[in-house]
């Protein structure tokens, strides 16, 4: 009898509400902030908490989804390896990481569902802001395709993702997922339930090790078909739906977060069947006004993507690869996984907003040989600019980089050579661009239109007013000499049309 009304005493005990500073001090030593390199070289920042056991920390999967490596830092400062992925599922967005934790303690987690209107708190590095603190209440428990939601209102901002969301007792109700943005407060976290679909105990697995690696052998991709692009976006670990897009030209639809994504082929004689171009996007309806400057600042920071305003007003963010002089199928891959990880990026900064829209194509006619390569050396893109008619002037940019300055026409444009962020001799992208200082600056919105025309380039206004034409290759999946030289060719005959729709001259 004593034993059960003590028991019940402790349980009453737990259960009551703790001062928010109480639970931070609890709580917050076993909160780590990721900082997460992607394979294309960019950084993301997310969220994870100790739990389950000794040495596990849970986290959102997609923050780690295309991760070269991972690195991870408690609230005191101390900075812990991440050895790798323990386990994951894709569909609930849940994943384990192994972490040098110390005598770290795991979170407790709670047993049973939260009641509406329950206060909540969320820990975790909104926008990089390590272990901050914020509440609200639980405001539904909604049903979703992949189960049922905690829905609270606590605020998070990119960089809250993977982090605990705690009740009035500092323990752990669900893994903070996703938000709608055009709305208030609309937040959303998986239930701490599900992570009983992982194993805990499993060997860790080293994080895409593939990313550093020199695919310049795998096969080369000059047409693509449905089974192709199904079979790449498993191997990145993405689930898709085939959807017919009413022509008789099927899309696969991509789940990423809120969002649908579109991956398709398309060719320019508009004919049926596998093609030698690739277009992916996803789009957003909105029913207030686009800010064009908020695009237009998008462009000119981000490279590969372009975003633009539809004329009928719809707010797209889309990207092009070109297959007709060869590819290599880890470059349609990282085509896929380097999308995904910008649109997460676009939403935050560009606001909401689905699609449509006819674009003029600058396309290469004839598909031929080359060799092909992941990486080049300074040496090699000056033969490749000769092979191409242009002498270009090898110089260095403010960060030290190789560039080549050569003329298209009486302009000035500039070929960038971009490495990995660490010490090497070869290059392992491409920037073309190109920029005018007219008397008479152009309008964003005509910047605007150009980009809701145009495949594979990008126009942006820099700080001044003054318009900028660019085009990013991407060649770490493989790309041969002969696309190289065609990107170099086809930005050329694009500077004339450039000239005419931007510029008016």
């Amino acid at each position: 009898m004593f034993t059960s009304l003590a028991a019940v005493a402790l349980t009453v005990c737990l259960q009551q509400r703790e001062p928010a500073e109480q639970i931070y001090d609890r709580v917050s030593p076993s909160v780590l902030t990721l900082s997460v390199e992607k394979g294309h070289g960019s950084m993301a920042i997310g969220t994870a908490f100790l739990a389950l056991r000794p040495g596990i920390a849970v986290t959102a999967w997609h923050v780690l989804k295309g991760a070269r490596s991972v690195t991870a830092k408690f609230s005191d400062g101390h900075e812990a390896r991440v050895s790798g992925v323990v386990d994951k599922n894709v569909d609930l967005d849940i994943a384990l990481i192994q972490v040098e934790s110390g005598d770290r303690k795991p979170l407790q987690l709670a047993v049973a569902d939260p009641k509406v209107g329950a206060k909540a708190y969320v820990i975790g590095a909104p926008r990089g802001l390590e272990c901050s603190i914020s509440d609200g209440i639980i405001s539904q428990t909604p049903l979703f395709n992949s189960g049922k939601l905690y829905q609270f209102t606590c605020p998070v901002s990119p960089g809250n993702s993977g982090g605990p969301l705690l009740n009035a007792s500092g323990e752990v109700l669900g893994v903070v997922s996703w938000q709608l943005k055009d709305a208030q407060n609309l937040n959303f976290a998986v239930p701490v339930g599900t992570l009983s679909a992982l194993k805990a105990d499993k060997a860790a697995s080293e994080f895409q090790a593939a990313a550093l690696t020199d695919e310049s052998t795998s096969p080369v991709v000059v047409v693509a078909d449905d089974a192709l692009l199904g079979s790449v976006v498993e191997e990145a670990d993405m689930t898709y739906k085939l959807e017919d897009d009413g022509t008789g030209i099927n899309a696969l639809i991509i789940k990423n977060g809120s969002a649908d994504v579109s991956l398709f082929q398309y060719s320019k004689d508009g004919k049926k069947g596998p093609t030698t171009n690739l277009s992916i996007n996803v789009g957003y309806q909105t029913d207030r006004p686009v800010d064009l400057y908020r695009i237009n600042a998008f462009n000119r920071s981000h490279r590969f993507v372009r975003s633009y305003r539809s004329s009928d007003g719809i707010l797209y963010i889309e990207d092009d690869l070109n297959l007709n002089l060869g590819v290599g199928r880890g470059n349609i891959r990282r085509f896929v996984t380097t999308f995904m990880d910008t649109v997460d990026e676009f939403e935050a900064d560009v606001l909401q907003h689905p699609r449509s829209g006819s674009r003029a194509e600058f396309l290469p006619s004839q598909p031929t040989g080359g060799q092909l390569c992941s990486s080049v050396t300074d040496n090699q893109i000056e033969a490749l600019l000769s092979e191409c008619g242009f002498k270009g002037k090898r110089d260095t940019d403010e960060d030290g980089a190789t560039r080549y300055v050569f003329n298209i026409g009486p302009n000035e444009a500039t070929l960038c050579l971009v490495g990995d962020n660490k010490p090497t001799d070869k290059s392992t992208s491409l920037t073309l661009s190109i920029g005018f200082s007219p008397h008479s600056k152009p309008s964003v919105e005509r910047v605007n239109a150009f980009n809701d025309e145009a495949r594979f380039f990008k126009a942006f206004l820099d700080e001044e007013g003054d318009p900028f034409l660019v085009a990013d290759l991407d060649l770490h999946g493989g790309v041969t000499t002969e696309s190289i030289k065609e990107f170099i060719r086809g930005f050329a005959k694009a500077v004339p049309v450039f000239v005419t729709f931007v510029l008016g001259g």
